[in-house]
């Protein structure tokens, strides 16, 4: 069978520094622990399970593959696992999106695992059918990714969306009490609604949220600063409006459960004040304030590779005097007066998880978006920023995220193009970092550079 020695069955490939384990590894084969083991039964998707890691943010993310055949088929679309074959030797290719390009991560199909009560037990993730084995082989692959498995503990579910889907997220905080969090899940009815109107075949919108969520309904959820997914809005009873949510986790007796989704009330959640994400990969649907669904052809996508570096790019934040010093991409759209304009720009760190020390290395972030008259012929002056019209600016202003995201509506100049120029920036001045701009529009982008 074959053996991935860049990724050795060894305590290197769980963790950053060598650790003494109270109870011994042993790296088995998908068949060592299944006689009928599948990556997948394609009549019924098991879904994930959290394992002993703390990478809830990256196992609810899996939960998109459970429900879309589409990100399926490109995450998986080069492995084939087949035990009952002969000529198969264990060799496992799997798709990652990684700084905006999909990139090919080959495993061998070992996984770790412990002896326990007279069976090899997996350690980390899992599916719930003990057969299926898609869910801890796509974990392996994060996890080489970033180095080991260690690296996965922590983060926030939009990145693990990005991850394995590639689609476009943005976030939102539920402050404003029912109000605001009816507000939200009627957009994720209307969006999920649209599948049908515009032929999609599968789900195309994936919503989770996370922070600390306690309530009395059966002591389901009971974790702190755990991610869930939000899986269905019942509005059929006025005034007990219900969401179903899918909890990665254990249920409450700690034994995993083959049925990890709840429904819980609507005001029982938003007391919690989560932060909700919403991922999609089709960015077609789009929802105007008034939860009206509106339907775009977003047809053009730019992808803008910059740094900020200590003492040259890197000038702090909208406040700093030093601001303009930040890196600046001016972007161009064509005119279009037959629609109304839409811009969707997501703000990346490239990613520290494979350092054991990335908590000091990651960045708190922001973007900020501004309607210029015309083309800039060269870096604008922090005078000539101020008197811009400002259309976004990240809110909260700047606290660690891997990712910032924007959606911008606007109209058409009638007779000239439209001017934007984006500005990326981080809290603290002086810092070097790696960052990815991703620009979607529903107009021809005529022109994208960063201004020297």
């Amino acid at each position: 069978m074959w053996v991935d020695d860049t990724f050795p069955a060894t305590t290197s490939s769980m963790f950053f520094d060598a650790k003494e384990l109270e109870e011994e590894i042993h790296w088995k084969r998908p068949q060592d622990l299944s006689t009928n083991s599948v990556l997948a039964k394609m009549d019924n998707y098991s879904l994930p399970m959290q394992g002993n890691l703390g990478n809830c943010w990256l196992i609810c993310a899996f939960y998109a593959l459970a429900k879309s055949e589409t990100v399926w088929n490109k995450v998986f679309e080069f492995c084939e696992f087949d035990i009952s074959n002969s000529d198969y030797k264990g060799k496992i290719i799997i798709q990652l999106w990684v700084n905006g390009v999909w990139e090919k991560i080959t495993i061998d199909d070992r996984l770790p695992t412990i002896y326990k009560d007279g069976q090899y037990k997996l350690i980390n993730g899992s599916c719930n059918d003990s057969s299926q084995f898609w869910a801890p082989l796509l974990e392996k692959a994060c996890a080489k990714l970033y180095g080991c498995y260690e690296s996965l503990i922590s983060g926030r579910v939009s990145e693990g969306f990005l991850l394995v889907t590639g689609g476009y997220t943005w976030c939102e905080e539920v402050s404003n009490g029912i109000t605001k969090m009816e507000y939200l899940l009627a957009r994720i009815k209307l969006i999920n609604k649209s599948r049908n109107k515009y032929g999609t075949q599968d789900s195309n919108v994936f919503v989770s949220c996370d922070k600390a969520l306690t309530t009395d309904t059966k002591n389901i959820l009971t974790q702190e600063l755990h991610c869930y997914a939000l899986v269905e809005l019942d509005d059929t009873n006025i005034g007990s409006i219900k969401v179903k949510i899918w909890n990665p986790w254990q249920s409450s007796s700690g034994a995993k459960s083959s049925n990890s989704c709840v429904n819980v009330f609507l005001e029982d959640l938003i007391e919690f004040r989560p932060r909700v994400t919403y991922t999609t990969t089709d960015l077609n649907c789009i929802l105007n304030v008034s939860n009206q669904l509106i339907y775009q052809n977003f047809i053009s996508e730019k992808l803008v590779y910059g740094e900020w570096r200590a003492l040259c790019t890197s000038g702090g934040t909208r406040q700093s005097n030093t601001f303009h010093e930040n890196p600046q991409i001016y972007i161009s759209l064509k005119n279009n007066s037959n629609i109304h304009g839409i811009l969707h720009v997501t703000l990346f760190q490239v990613s520290k998880r494979n350092s054991s020390k990335r908590k000091f290395l990651e960045q708190a972030i922001g973007l900020h978006i501004f309607n210029a008259d015309s083309k800039p012929s060269c870096r604008l002056s922090l005078q000539q920023i101020n008197s811009l019209n400002s259309i976004f600016s990240t809110k909260p202003e700047y606290e660690y995220s891997q990712n910032r995201s924007s959606l911008v509506s606007f109209q058409f100049n009638d007779n000239a193009p439209n001017h934007f120029i984006l500005v990326p920036s981080t809290f603290s001045t002086n810092i070097n970092c790696n960052f990815l701009l991703r620009i979607i529009s529903c107009s021809s982008i005529d022109e994208c550079k960063v201004l020297s």
